[in-house]
């Protein structure tokens, strides 16, 4: 399945939309990373795809805060969720991915508020990048 590098979730089918290499797997038993998925499709409706990016990536790279309980639960519960939904295999095979979604909600949350109007973005048309602030998001030409 091909979506756009903006977008984790496939809201149809429920699937995580793993990077290359990486099994895709379901995530329609946790609402909530559906939800944060909408929540993000919502937030590209007033910012750029390259802002949106920009703040996740801050948002996954923030160092880790005491987390509140109730954060920590929903997160658990998450992962068992995840875990028992999906076959084994995949399971095995990309357990990082399956740490990313289950904190996915959270990292949307904190990606909302980090988002800044303005953000620099830097195409180059050499390399075929674009970077915002730094960051390569995407390997393709820039438009």
């Amino acid at each position: 399945m091909h979506m756009p590098a903006h977008h984790q979730v496939c809201l149809r089918h429920g699937v995580w939309l793993s990077r290359a290499g990486t099994p895709q797997f379901s995530v329609s038993e946790c609402p909530d990373i559906m939800a944060a998925e909408r929540q993000a499709r919502r937030l590209l409706r007033r910012y750029t795809i390259e802002q949106l990016i920009h703040a996740r990536i801050r948002a996954a790279q923030q160092p880790g805060s005491p987390a509140q309980p109730a954060s920590q639960l929903a997160w658990k519960q998450r992962m068992r969720s995840l875990i028992t939904s999906n076959p084994r295999a995949v399971i095995e095979s990309c357990p990082q991915e399956l740490f990313t979604a289950a904190g996915y909600p959270e990292t949307i949350s904190i990606a909302a508020g980090k988002i800044q109007p303005g953000c620099p973005v830097t195409a180059n048309m050499s390399s075929g990048t674009c970077e915002v602030a730094g960051c390569v998001i995407r390997q393709a030409p820039c438009s």
